[in-house]
């Protein structure tokens, strides 16, 4: 049995939908067989399969698939003859004496992405964990902000850091990416096509701006409110020619100008709206943990003077307890079994639940395979997409236990945060707290009415 929060209910945990996969996929419960079967799989993998053929596999998945064991392994086109026979005999030969599990090759399909409908948070006065993010003017490589961190270090006690991925802030441009329109001034090395990002070193002044939200989910949201105000404008003509009675027509007339001028204030708001997140001060690059085989691939922006953030997760509706907030103010360990959420860019809240065993994945950013958490969607749906990376996961306890790296399908990826805050200390030099862990207040009033930077009316405080 998994463990589920108190407030699980038979419903959809997730604000974002897509059609549900199939067939039903669940994460490995704790204590099954091929909780350990990873490594040696991996192992097997590489030295009975030759280099051109193991280039075709892009992740092994141990799932439970429609009630059975099985090991889902996705691979890319084109497949040569006698592929899935070589695969699944290393992995037999691997596993030799367990019980009956299957293996079963799904085909990797090609992305297409549609782009979501920004939350209102990411339009808040204050910065929290879970906003679209991205380097401006940059329309690739959009991704989500975990949440906020300080340094003990007294040089550093002003300062607010935020938490991504490097691959959110250096990202990798391909050749089917297309100019948008978006203006900006960013790094040129980020035009390049097909490279993979080094590292940044830290820099206190910071490289490239970053701002929330990334530049092609602004540009989406200024352009969806012109299409809304000009379909009132029409709206609004139709009424005037249709014959109705006049007191009928009036009413019309008034409902619909309050439409426009609603639509128009929207518009302008936009327009007006400061992006400013700050600006990169330090990127981890892609490296590989040499105790655990994971991925680390972490970022830090540090934030502008006038952004204002709170590590507080704003849930909604179908979130945890219905619509409330949480500060997330301690970190802890993934727990084999146990439901988790997070909160990001493009699928807002969703749940699921962690594998018991690690999952083997190309992410193509490490040149090799490499063994990492996982999270397995609740409801069979994707617990994150494109453009999620960076997001933490919370617990039911409300503490951060990891941060999505990435995702296959149901499947998605994370790094424990504690190993993720381990490699920061370990290259700055510098020790890591939680924004607001250490008795900092936030005024309550503004973190709810979330309309004006001015703090200095606000009533009440909200101490951590």
């Amino acid at each position: 049995m998994v463990a589920r929060s108190p407030y699980y209910r038979d419903r959809p945990l997730r604000t974002f939908y897509t059609p549900p996969f199939q067939p039903s996929i669940y994460a490995l419960p704790p204590n099954n067989f091929l909780s350990e079967s990873i490594k040696p799989i991996i192992e097997s993998l590489v030295r009975r399969i030759p280099k051109q053929t193991l280039r075709l596999v892009i992740a092994v998945d141990p799932v439970i698939m429609d009630g059975q064991p099985t090991f889902q392994v996705t691979f890319k086109q084109p497949k040569h003859d006698g592929f899935e026979t070589k695969v699944s005999l290393a992995i037999r030969l691997a596993l030799p004496e367990k019980p009956a599990y299957q293996i079963v090759f799904t085909e990797a399909k090609r992305r297409i992405f549609k782009e979501p409908v920004l939350s209102t948070r990411n339009y808040s006065a204050f910065r929290f964990p879970g906003q679209s993010i991205g380097v401006d003017g940059l329309h690739w490589g959009m991704g989500t902000v975990g949440g906020y961190i300080r340094f003990t270090d007294p040089d550093l006690e002003d300062s607010i850091f935020g938490m991504t991925c490097h691959h959110v802030l250096q990202p990798t441009r391909h050749m089917d990416i297309i100019d948008s329109g978006c203006q900006g001034i960013w790094s040129q090395h980020l035009n390049k096509i097909g490279i993979l990002h080094e590292e940044v070193k830290w820099n206190m002044k910071g490289t490239d701006k970053i701002v929330t939200p990334a530049a092609l989910d602004h540009s989406n949201s200024i352009q969806e409110a012109r299409k809304r105000a000009a379909k009132l404008y029409v709206e609004a003509s139709s009424i005037t020619k249709k014959p109705l009675e006049k007191s009928n027509q009036a009413a019309g007339e008034a409902t619909i100008e309050k439409r426009i001028q609603a639509a128009e204030e929207r518009l302008k708001f936009f327009q007006l709206y400061d992006c400013e997140f700050g600006k990169i001060s330090i990127t981890s690059g892609y490296q590989v943990d040499p105790r655990a085989g994971n991925s680390i691939d972490w970022g830090l922006v540090k934030l502008s003077e006038t952004s204002e953030a709170a590590n507080i997760c704003i849930y909604p509706d179908s979130g945890w307890g219905g619509r409330t907030e949480r500060a997330i103010l301690t970190v802890g360990d993934p727990v084999p079994g146990e439901e988790v959420c997070k909160i990001g860019r493009s699928t807002n809240f969703t749940s699921g639940i962690v594998s018991s065993a690690l999952h083997a994945i190309d992410l193509e950013r490490n040149g090799i395979i490499t063994t990492e958490w996982a999270i397995v969607g609740d409801k069979n749906l994707p617990f994150s997409t494109n453009g999620d990376s960076g997001s933490w996961v919370i617990n039911i306890r409300h503490e951060v236990v990891g941060m999505i790296i990435g995702y296959n399908g149901l499947v998605s990826y994370m790094t424990p945060i504690k190993r993720v805050i381990e490699d920061i200390e370990t290259t700055t030099g510098k020790k890591v707290v939680l924004h607001g862990n250490k008795g900092q207040t936030w005024p309550w009033a503004a973190l709810k009415n979330q309309k004006s930077k001015n703090l200095s009316g606000s009533t009440g405080c909200y101490k951590l």
